[in-house]
């Protein structure tokens, strides 16, 4: 796979995600236009992208196989949890609360907004199906374990759980993707989801830009350097090369080592401020952690993709 495929590909997702970034930062957007934009995408966008990409999907059809893959990407955020919880102290942050934060932080890395565009990309609507059942086990992961690691309370998360609608998108469209092997959608109906589909992506990195921009809003940076490089070394590199591994040698699917190779590249997750800033009010070390491992990502995901999906073999 050629390096200028991937940055051609790569540059466009980064100048959406920009775009909501400045216009947040610009033109002192008020937090309600972010709510309405992202109820949008969750509830009504997303759910359409999960039925167009799930139902058909050969790949998905057989249910045994395809429930692995939510385990897998539970794996890869329990790993990067765990690993920072332990590392934060050797980098200061031995309160509490700023090593909960930093464990929450490195561990959701940004699994969605770039690494589905770019699969779908390279690899299709079938490998782009097979990710978001990956997903599925971040988002499980993400608000219960996750929250607990913020609050040490599992109530609140599968309370956000429960009334998640992708949730619900992914439950049926497994479901009747497996047992009822539909050829999926065409003629109309396959027209107007693939429209929605198409604009879903990029939505979602401008809702990303906007909800960073917005969390930006008053946090500081200040003393948060050797933070910083400890997210850069820790999520990108070496939580990254965790990833090509077990890509390389754990898996004979080439569908999971797409998946794990495009995401051993990618930074903490944006949306990750919010989410501390609203059960924990802390955001020095969420910033900092967020902040550095995008501003890498900008420079290294052309250059590590190429090089990980040909260590992953694929």
């Amino acid at each position: 796979m050629d390096y200028v495929d991937i940055l051609k590909t790569v540059m466009p997702y980064f100048g959406v995600f920009g775009a909501g970034f400045a216009l947040k930062r610009l033109f002192s957007l008020p937090p309600a236009v972010d709510k309405v934009l992202f109820r949008v995408f969750i509830h009504f966008f997303f759910p359409c992208l999960v039925l167009n990409f799930i139902i058909g999907n050969e790949n998905l059809k057989d249910i045994a196989s395809s429930l692995a893959l939510p385990l897998w990407g539970m794996a890869s955020v329990g790993a990067g949890f765990a690993a920072a919880y332990f590392t934060a102290p050797m980098i200061g942050l031995k309160d509490s609360r700023e090593r909960r934060a930093f464990s929450f932080s490195i561990g959701v890395y940004n699994y969605g907004f770039f690494t589905l565009p770019i699969v779908a990309h390279l690899f299709g609507r079938e490998a782009a199906g097979q990710l978001l059942l990956f997903n599925f086990g971040i988002d499980f992961i993400y608000w219960t374990v996750g929250i607990v690691i913020l609050t040490g309370s599992y109530r609140a998360g599968i309370v956000k759980l429960a009334s998640s609608t992708p949730f619900y998108a992914l439950f049926f469209s497994v479901a009747v993707n497996s047992v009822f092997a539909p050829q999926g959608f065409s003629g109309y109906a396959g027209s107007v989801l693939d429209i929605i589909s198409f604009l879903t992506m990029p939505l979602g990195l401008f809702v990303s830009g906007l909800a960073l921009g917005e969390g930006l809003r008053g946090a500081s940076l200040n003393g948060t350097l050797k933070i910083g490089f400890s997210a850069v070394l820790l999520r990108m590199f070496i939580m990254g090369f965790v990833f090509l591994l077990a890509a390389r040698y754990m898996t004979d699917s080439r569908g999971l080592k797409i998946i794990l190779a495009a995401q051993s590249a990618m930074p903490a997750g944006m949306m990750n401020l919010a989410v501390v800033r609203y059960f924990m009010g802390e955001s020095r070390v969420t910033s900092a952690v967020i902040v550095f491992t995008t501003a890498t990502a900008l420079v290294t995901i052309p250059v590590w993709l190429k090089f990980a999906f040909g260590l992953a073999g694929v």
